[in-house]
């Protein structure tokens, strides 16, 4: 016997009823008869089977259905805690230093004084990459670079890690990946060279910050000496997608710059498809301006930049494991050896979660084992409706949060609704383009 899963939401549109299973995404358009069947028939459901077979196999198909005794939360959950513990897959983020090039304005991090990673600290960090690429399950290795301004630690610190990465995952048949988060300022076609010959499976990506059009991005993303970097940045970003790299291209908005990015557009409109599909666009909203709404002109923004045939990343309310910080196979290594899981706050002591040894060993501390405990715990989001979609957002959300048994976000059930609506608009968005 089958019911309906817990996750399924109607949606009235005109004359249509929407069903859109928040666990697979899946969606199933029906017309009013259709419609009207099923929301008869939703307390039993097996009816549905002699009534419409054909309907019946497609909900089934789409896990509209389920069979009775399914408990949706708990196979939420498996799976989630499945992905945070893939042994199969290691994953390190690396800042060589704090120090940066450039002073924008709403960085948190301090950049003055900052010293690149010593010897010593990097030698530890060999001795990690040694101890994993050792283990018989370890299939994916993946060594990333943060900071701070990454490039600046190009030869001292992120060729000798990838290089030593490279030869390790040969010996081990292993797949090794690479990404940066740079400003894009330095990235050279002499390091785009050296990174090409380290034998990564697939190109090294790049997340780069695009501050709005040329004016507005030299005003607010500036370099130590105030020269600007607009057509630098965009110049490096086009030269690494024409040579094969994957290039996330994040776009910072306030309420101020959100219509410049029209211009922004422009200034990579004549590329080629092929590099129009390397270049992805990520709309983020500054998180000084998050009191402005602005979301609506974003959703415009967006359908300019797909029809001009790029790739647009969604805003969504991403499923909570997605997040690099809450997997346990994933680690920060800053360039004092101090360990972290989130790279989106400031890497002060006081902050870290953790302390390489010597010898390459992971010892965590206290506020790892808070992070990794606050992960399923509330009883608020596991009864929630939109669980699958949220799960109360990221653990470094969960531990600054005061809230334990209630919603993490404040949402009351109007919210609730709207991030449904605007993730099946995302949803239904993305299966046409």
């Amino acid at each position: 016997m089958n019911r309906l899963n817990k996750f399924t939401q109607f949606i009235e549109d005109g004359d249509c009823t929407i069903l859109f299973n928040l666990q697979t995404e899946t969606v199933l358009i029906l017309k009013s008869d259709l419609a009207r069947i099923v929301n008869e028939h939703k307390d039993s459901v097996d009816d549905l089977e002699a009534l419409h077979p054909e309907l019946y196999r497609e909900m089934q198909q789409k896990s509209f259905l389920v069979p009775v005794g399914t408990d949706e939360v708990q196979t939420l959950v498996e799976g989630w805690q499945a992905a945070d513990r893939d042994p199969r897959s290691f994953s390190m983020i690396v800042n060589p230093t704090l120090g940066c090039n450039l002073r924008c304005w709403y960085c948190y991090e301090e950049h003055d004084r900052m010293p690149l990673m010593k010897p010593d600290v990097l030698a530890s960090i060999c001795r990690l990459l040694e101890r994993k690429a050792a283990d018989p399950a370890l299939r994916r290795l993946n060594v990333s670079f943060f900071g701070g301004e990454p490039l600046l630690g190009f030869q001292d610190v992120v060729m000798p890690l990838l290089t030593l990465a490279g030869r390790l995952s040969r010996e081990r048949n292993l797949a090794l990946t690479s990404n940066f988060t740079t400003n894009g300022v330095l990235l050279t076609d002499e390091k785009l060279d050296a990174l090409e010959a380290v034998g990564l499976t697939d190109p090294a990506t790049f997340q780069i910050s695009l501050d709005g059009n040329k004016d507005y991005h030299d005003r607010s993303r500036v370099g130590v000496n105030q020269a600007p970097t607009y057509d630098i940045i965009v110049r490096h970003m086009v030269r690494a997608a024409r040579r094969g790299h994957p290039v996330f291209a994040r776009l910072n908005y306030t309420a101020g710059n959100a219509a410049t990015f029209l211009d922004v557009l422009d200034d990579f409109r004549d590329q080629p498809q092929e590099v129009k599909n390397r270049i992805q666009f990520n709309f983020q909203q500054i998180w000084q301006d998050q009191a402005n709404d602005i979301r609506e002109r974003i959703d415009e923004l967006k359908t300019h930049f797909r029809a001009a045939g790029f790739q647009v990343d969604s805003d969504r309310v991403s499923n909570r494991h997605y997040c690099y910080a809450d997997h346990e196979n994933h680690v920060v290594v800053n360039y004092d050896g101090n360990l972290f899981k989130c790279t989106a706050r400031d890497f002060r002591p006081v902050n870290r979660e953790g302390q390489l040894t010597e010898d390459g060993d992971l010892v965590w501390n206290e506020r790892y084992a808070a992070r990794m405990a606050v992960k399923y715990t509330n009883k608020a989001c596991l009864a929630c409706k939109i669980l699958p979609l949220c799960n109360g957002g990221c653990t470094q959300n969960k531990l600054e949060s005061a809230v334990r048994d209630a919603c993490y976000k404040g949402m009351d059930e109007a919210a609730k609704d709207e991030q449904i609506l605007r993730r099946l608009k995302e949803v239904l968005t993305l299966q046409h383009t």
